[in-house]
């Protein structure tokens, strides 16, 4: 059986088998037996590859067009 749950709370992703961590819609991590403290981990690293010129474009798309 496969459960799959999407959340920014590291505690609640700590009781997965694995987690997969998405930035901009693509697979950024993976873990396999994940603690509170390593999935904050991977989320900081996540944070810090983050382009924020690519923020801004997705929170702001231009008249007529669609963030990517």
């Amino acid at each position: 059986q496969t459960i799959v749950m999407v959340t920014h709370d590291p505690i609640a992703a700590s009781y997965a088998d694995a987690v997969l961590l998405l930035s901009d819609g693509r697979i950024a991590g993976h873990i396999d037996r994940p603690t509170a403290d390593s999935v904050i981990d991977a989320m900081r690293e996540v944070e810090k590859n983050v382009n924020p010129e690519r923020v801004l474009d997705a929170l702001d798309p231009p008249c007529g067009e669609r963030a990517d």
